[in-house]
Parts: C-alpha cells; structure tokens; sequence
C-alpha cells in the first residue's frame, strides 16, 4: 500500500457513496501524494510510506501545521506562495479524509484548513487578489527566448527536447504534453477512446498532425480540444520522430515522460542559457502575450483560438494569463 494508493481508494469510497460522480486524474492524486510526503518530512523529517504515519494530522495544533506548511520552501522563493498554499491545504483535507474516511470532519486541522480555504474575506481574496495582480509576474522576454530555442535545434541532438522545445514556444499548453501518444491514422484515433492525449497524423494535407487533448484540468468544462498544426517545423520535427512508429506510442520515450521532469528539464535548460525561471507556465504567459501584442481587428477570433488551445475561457486569459 502506498500513500498514492490509499487516496485512490478513498476516492473510490466517495464514489461509491455518491459523493462524487468520478475520479479525480491521475496527476491530481499524485500530486496530493507528493505534497503530503513534502508536508510530513517538512515537519518531522522523517519519510512516510502510509497516511497513518502522519501523526501530525491529529497531534499537532492546526495553527502550527499551517504555519509550518507556509515556512516551506518555493522553487523560486524563500517559502511558498499562496497558489501553493493553498495545493497543500487541499492535500491536507484529502490525506486527513483517506485517514479517517467516517469521522474526517471531527478533527480539528480539517475544521482549521476547511475555513481558511473558504473565507471569501480572508484567505481566498488575499489569492483572487493576488492572481489579478500582474505587476510582478515574469514574462520571459519572446525574442530572446525565440533565439535560444532556434540555436538548440539548429545544433542540438535531442529529438524529443526539440519537439518540446517547439511546441512551448508556439502553443500555450500546460503539462499534458509530457503525456502525448502517437496515432499513426485517422483510423486509430476513430477507435481510441479518447481518454488520452494524442499526436494525430492526418492524411489530408499528407504528413500533417492535429493535436487531441482528452486528459487535462478542464476537460468536464471544454471537452476534447482539437488543434491543427500548422507551424511547418513542428511539423518536420514531427515527421522525422514519427517516420518508424506503429502508432499507440508514447511520443517522448518507451514509457512516457513525467510532467514534473518535463517542467523541470525545461527550467534548467534556460537557465543554463543565462535565463533562469522559464518553466511551461510563464511560457505560456510569453507565447499569449506575444500574440496579444500583434493583434488588431483579429482580436477576437486570436482571443478564442488561444482559449481553446490553452483549454479555458477567453475571460479567464484575460484575468490570469494576460500582463500588462
């Protein structure tokens, strides 16, 4: 049994209960995994291997959890910011439901974490305000980045980072393409059952690919998001990977890539190139960006074919992803 495992189950037991009509992703219960194994050694620095051996979740006074939660460390930061904040105390109110499944809302972290999530006044404006205000969000500078990724596949060796490289500087995709699998034919993707994300070929215009994201954040709000390429290296890059590949695949190695490698490899790329904290995100911010400051009586339609591409709604890009 593992802590990813007990979740797993704990979810199952609230389906089963009709509490919930589906499962949460895969990449949404490992990560509260993760985030409650960081927790536990961040208070305790010790490992855990169970739910159980989180004594903290009863033992502890709730203030002192949460403050402990905020010393953490951030990837870029002295100690983590308030989106982060607030993961880990929704990890916190999962792990103390897979603890203790009946009687979860008897403890007094989860009452604690519970009211600090859900204080429009307080905890949850103090994040709404925070994510409205641009001011000091990093924007890597398009040209500059353009110029680095054209010098790596110009010169560089690795297929799969090109074809990443690629695609994060000309569509604002969040993780789901460390995910992508190949379908050779239309006739494959017919058949698939459209719960994964693919690289579909196509056989009109010939040797040409559509994007098919099946398995990301707001799949229940956006559905399947179809997106043609067009961008001609891609597409050669593309071409070159798929040309001895049966189709079913994983397109980034034998047994896929990880979100979180895929992220991290992209960070310390940049910055090995002088450009330290580029990662998928603030290339999403860049890419958007960059077509905002082209646009003329084109708005709308450039408004709504990046919305779809990025799988949320014109008016959330405009309040979260478009800078000043």
């Amino acid at each position: 049994m593992t802590i990813k495992t007990e979740i797993e189950l704990m979810y199952k037991r609230r389906i089963d209960q009709k509490e919930i009509q589906k499962m949460p992703a895969d990449t949404t219960i490992d990560k509260h995994a993760r985030n409650l194994e960081k927790l536990h050694y961040h208070i305790t620095g010790k490992n855990a291997t169970i739910i159980g051996q989180m004594k903290w979740m009863e033992e502890m006074p709730p203030e002192e959890v949460v403050l402990q939660m905020k010393s953490m460390s951030g990837r870029n930061t002295e100690t983590i910011g308030l989106s982060t904040q607030q993961a880990y105390m929704f990890s916190i109110l999962v792990g103390i439901r897979t603890n203790d499944f009946t009687n979860f809302h008897q403890n007094d972290l989860y009452g604690f974490v519970w009211d600090i999530v859900n204080n429009k006044n307080g905890f949850k404006k103090e994040l709404n305000d925070h994510k409205k205000d641009k001011s000091d969000v990093f924007v890597p500078n398009y040209q500059h980045v353009s110029d680095i990724v054209s010098k790596y596949l110009k010169d560089g060796s690795d297929l799969d980072f090109k074809i990443i490289l690629k695609i994060y500087t000309t569509y604002p995709f969040r993780l789901e393409v460390a995910d992508l699998q190949y379908l050779r034919t239309l006739h494959q993707y017919k058949a698939s059952m459209k719960e994964g994300n693919y690289i579909v070929k196509k056989s009109k215009p010939r040797n040409t690919f559509f994007f098919s994201f099946n398995d990301y954040k707001t799949k229940d709000a956006y559905g399947e998001r179809k997106i043609d390429i067009n961008d001609r290296e891609l597409i050669n890059l593309l071409n070159e990977k798929t040309k001895n590949m049966e189709g079913h695949e994983n397109l980034f190695g034998e047994n896929g890539l990880l979100r979180n490698t895929m992220s991290k490899r992209i960070a310390l790329f940049f910055e090995k190139q002088g450009l330290p904290g580029v990662n998928p995100t603030n290339l999403t911010k860049m890419v958007i960006k960059h077509h905002y400051d082209k646009m003329d009586s084109g708005l709308r339609e450039t408004q709504e074919r990046l919305a779809k591409e990025r799988g949320h709604s014109v008016g959330t890009q405009m309040m979260i992803y478009l800078t000043d």
